[in-house]
């Protein structure tokens, strides 16, 4: 790769983030093998803003401050910021509220370089993270295994049912970051997932059954994470409104699914169009067979 050492330029997307701002910098500043970190603001309140440059002065690292005119959203704001760093050699996302292990970086470096010295091929490392609350008390150490990600093989296949890799605890190179421009602003879904999908199609990939960042539940994402972590009743009412309305069944999936498969499906192997094939053709089964289909692959791909 580009240069000698092939540190890992981090990028952090931040908007109104005071609360726990200090302490997640501090955990990057901590690591090893960091080329820089580039904050991105979504055009926060001016008292946050003044915060961050602050910070970037006094927090032991090499920080630039990119702040957006106007709100634009995550996603663009990713992609803007992803394309701005096009120059790096590796990439890794950051979330403005969690805490960082030590060795994350360094243990993500060795792994991304491991899969291939060419600079050309997409590759992604990714973990699972443990779960804190505000306090930084431990809820769960392992995000994965409250929704079962932990127990199936991470293929394209399952990827395509849901996304299990998650921005914040991922990394990877340029030629992985360039898919996301391609990704339509229509699209329900988020940046990680579409960039999973790229690598998982088009590069190489390395899962981390070990968490290195601690993933915060406070008030600003307790809605999003609530919605990810649903009881079994809830879970069962969905269900059923599932069953009076399979078009809204995976409505997400399929949309993100069909969206890159025409995008991309000129570039794939045949094995991986019949991959996209396979699960796209699923969406015309009725609800029942839907799930059946599910079933059997993941437990196809259980991990004994």
């Amino acid at each position: 790769m580009g240069k000698k050492n092939s540190d890992i330029r981090v990028i952090m997307i931040t908007y109104n983030g005071s609360e726990f701002i200090q302490n997640q910098l501090n955990s990057i500043a901590n690591q090893k093998n960091i080329e820089s970190i580039e904050i991105y603001d979504d055009c926060s309140e001016q008292h946050f803003q003044q915060e961050l440059k602050i910070l970037s002065e006094s927090v032991h690292a090499p920080i630039n401050l990119h702040f957006n005119e106007k709100n634009i959203g995550v996603v663009s704001n990713v992609k803007n910021a992803l394309n701005e760093n096009l120059d790096a050699d590796l990439i890794a996302l950051s979330d403005q509220d969690d805490i960082w292990h030590p060795e994350k970086i360094q243990s993500f470096k060795s792994e991304l370089t491991s899969l291939t010295s060419s600079a050309e091929i997409p590759i992604l490392v990714y973990s699972d993270m443990r779960v804190i609350d505000k306090e930084n008390n431990v809820i769960n150490p392992s995000f994965w295994s409250q929704f079962g990600y932990e127990k199936f093989e991470h293929t394209l296949h399952s990827l395509l049912f849901g996304n299990f890799v998650t921005g914040a605890a991922s990394a990877f190179n340029p030629a992985l970051a360039k898919y996301l421009a391609s990704m339509p602003p229509n699209i329900k879904s988020y940046h990680d997932h579409w960039l999973a999908i790229a690598a998982f199609t088009f590069g190489k990939t390395k899962r981390i059954d070990k968490s290195y960042n601690d993933y915060r539940i406070h008030g600003n994402n307790q809605a999003f994470y609530s919605t990810r972590k649903r009881s079994l009743i809830d879970r069962r009412l969905q269900n059923v409104k599932d069953i009076f309305n399979p078009e809204l069944h995976m409505k997400n999936q399929f949309e993100i699914a069909e969206a890159f498969y025409d995008i991309h499906k000129d570039l794939m192997e045949s094995d991986k169009k019949d991959i996209f094939d396979q699960f796209l053709r699923s969406r015309s089964l009725n609800y029942f067979k839907q799930k059946l289909y599910r079933r059997r692959l993941f437990e196809e791909l259980r991990i004994k």
